[in-house]
């Protein structure tokens, strides 16, 4: 190692020494043209400067300069890894056997054993005498409930209820032709009933109901005029034969000719309990040739009769 820096540093000191031999000869080269050219300064009439001649070639580079002296020692470089273990010895003979140890407490003690074989009866001993009664015990739980027994004969069929589905119901109308005195009270007469269930029609007018209930009573009616100008017709309703309250309606027929034709139709909601009856009524307030106008069967084409006046009811609660 030491050898090898000597020789690094060596070869160090040759090159230095070789480039400071460089510059002193071209040193002394610039120096001598310097005065050269001095020198004919001073002999020759200088004419005007020529252009610059081209580089000349490098020169050869010098040997080598004298080694310099060695440089210090560097430090010790890390210690080397540790080396494989040796192969291990050849065992040694055996020593001679110890003396025998003192012996040790006595173990604990073992579990029983299993119980033998049971011995023979022995004979039966005399009967002693017998004791007195003991206490009543308490009573056991019920037993279990027993099978049902056969179904019995029907017993008799009851009374028929009241009809279900929509509950009570009626169609009626009128064939015949009414006419309308004027300022005078008319109920509306319903000659014919189509169908009816719960409610009837009484005395040719009174609607009348046999459950209790609400309903919606609806109907139509056709009006004839027979004279020229404007008529005033009132239609309401009664209950049990007075006026109903907030029913009346007034229909104003305008000016139009004679046997005019107009129809009027209203339904009214009403509460009823059974017994109750109600009136459609109508009054002619300006005429006296005012008619509830049934027409019979026509033709082109042919077409069937018209009801005077139609009326519904309907349950509704």
């Amino acid at each position: 190692m030491l050898a090898w820096r000597q020789g690094r540093w060596i070869g160090l000191a040759l090159v230095a020494t070789a480039e400071i031999v460089s510059v002193v000869l071209i040193a002394t080269t610039l120096w001598f043209v310097v005065e050269r050219e001095n020198d004919l300064t001073d002999r020759v009439v200088v004419g005007a400067t020529g252009s610059s001649g081209p580089a000349g070639p490098t020169g050869a580079r010098g040997a080598p300069g004298v080694s310099g002296p060695a440089g210090p020692q560097g430090d010790a470089g890390p210690a080397g890894a540790a080396g494989e273990p040796g192969p291990r010895g050849v065992a040694g003979t055996p020593g001679a056997a110890g003396t025998a140890g003192a012996a040790g407490p006595a173990g604990a003690t073992g579990a029983t054993g299993a119980a033998g074989v049971p011995g023979p009866a022995g004979a039966t001993g005399a009967t002693g005498a017998t004791g007195a009664a003991g206490a009543t015990g308490a009573t056991g739980a019920a037993g279990a409930t027993g099978a049902t027994g056969p179904i019995g004969p029907a017993g008799p069929a009851g009374p028929t209820g009241p009809p279900g589905g929509f509950g009570a119901y009626g169609s009626f109308f009128d064939t015949t032709s009414v006419p309308l005195p004027q300022n005078a009270a008319t109920p509306v007469p319903l000659n014919t009933t189509d169908f009816a269930s719960g409610v009837s029609v009484v005395d040719g007018t009174k609607v009348t109901f046999a459950v209790a209930g609400r309903f919606n009573i609806l109907f139509s009616s056709q009006l004839e005029k027979g004279d020229a100008g404007t008529d005033l017709v009132s239609v309401w309703l009664t209950k049990n034969g007075q006026n109903l309250a907030w029913t009346n309606t007034d229909v104003v027929i305008t000016s139009s000719g004679a046997n005019s034709r107009y129809v009027v139709t209203l339904n009214f909601f009403v509460t009823a309990v059974a017994g109750d009856f109600f009136q459609l009524v109508m009054t002619s307030t300006s005429s006296s040739q005012m008619v509830i106008r049934a027409v019979g069967p026509q033709t082109n084409p042919t077409r069937p009769e018209t009801p005077s006046t139609i009326l519904t009811v309907n349950q509704v609660g």
